[in-house]
């Protein structure tokens, strides 16, 4: 645990800023690398990855509702120098995760089909979407432990362990992506060796965009596998206790009511998106495409605003939680500034 109480308050924003900064970067790029290797599936394809990936915003709502929730609550902790309120909030939170992805899960696979096929411009864009879904969605869920871990190191100060495993998943994904997609048999020029030298030791179908998305779901798995690892063989200050994980409704609602202001923007952005793939689906799934391209391309430039927030909040919390409000503030104007 890092104690953000203590020590320049400007020094601990860029620090914290800077880590967030290389992680929202390389997040950018597997954004594009994605666009890049779909895009060359031609404008169905683009379409109905655009289509399958409005849900992220959905996902981005409520992780951002928990994250900011536990960001909160346990940097509140950590500020008191109370770890053991701080180590509970941390086991509420995950099973929590665990909970709401369940649920989310189930709703996405029954109305799959009905989504797809009421936001697609054509039956091509419709069934490719349906394949996407079918590894994107749980891909997704899992998003949510990975969330609730990362947010409760970030909320003690720790943001190294979960870059690097950011990084190293976005690394694996853009990877992974092209020989998922287009198959050991494909031939690219300026990846030809590489192809060679996989395809020596296992041979690969092509599998379109279901490919795309068989490859983020590998490679945020193996994030979550790494994260909770780390938090069991690593990290001291927060530990896994099954006692800790009964649901408690008073520290979940308390999670909520912090975070729901904070995720309300992307549900409206999620509207606001659903509305707009309605209006144009009757102009083709290029017109779909473009579309999905410029969001995509919005979505990276967002990106390193998210960066300064998430950097902000942990200091922010402990001084708030340590009485300190002389550093609240200016942590709050530094950030600002910065």
């Amino acid at each position: 645990m890092k104690d953000l109480t203590q020590g320049s308050v400007t020094k601990h924003l860029l620090h914290m800023s800077a880590f967030m900064a290389v992680s929202m970067v390389v997040q950018t790029l597997y954004l594009l690398a994605d666009l890049y290797w779909v895009g060359s599936l031609g404008k169905e394809a683009i379409a109905a990855v655009g289509v399958a990936g409005n849900l992220t915003m959905i996902v981005l709502a409520l992780t951002q509702m928990l994250g900011v929730g536990t960001t909160a609550l346990i940097s509140h902790a950590a500020g008191q120098k109370d770890q053991p309120r701080g180590e509970f909030v941390f086991n509420q939170s995950f099973i929590m995760s665990i909970f709401v992805a369940i649920a989310l899960g189930l709703c996405g696979f029954v109305l799959m089909n009905w989504y797809c096929n009421s936001l697609s411009a054509d039956a091509d864009t419709a069934r490719l979407a349906k394949s996407y879904m079918l590894w994107f969605l749980p891909a997704l869920l899992l998003q949510f432990p990975l969330v609730a871990l990362g947010s409760a190191l970030r909320a003690t100060g720790i943001v190294q362990p979960t870059v690097i495993l950011q990084v190293l998943s976005v690394a694996l994904n853009i990877v992974l992506a092209p020989f998922l997609i287009f198959g050991t048999g494909h031939t690219w020029p300026a990846f030809d060796v590489i192809r060679g030298i996989v395809a020596t030791f296992v041979s690969l179908p092509s599998l379109g965009v279901t490919g795309a998305a068989l490859a983020s779901f590998i490679a945020i798995l193996i994030a979550d596998v790494l994260l909770i690892l780390y938090f069991e063989k690593k990290y001291q200050y927060l530990r896994f206790r099954l006692a800790s994980m009964r649901p408690q409704l008073r520290t979940w609602s308390k999670m909520l009511r912090i975070g729901v202001p904070a995720g309300a923007e992307f549900v409206l952005l999620f509207v606001y998106i659903l509305i707009v793939y309605v209006i144009i689906r009757g102009f083709g799934p290029a017109a779909q495409a473009g579309f999905g391209i410029g969001a995509r391309v919005m979505q990276a430039l967002f990106l390193p605003v998210v960066a300064l927030s998430f950097a902000a909040s942990p200091v922010v919390g402990q001084n708030f939680g340590g009485r300190k409000a002389d550093r609240v503030r200016h942590a709050v104007y530094s950030a600002i500034a910065i």
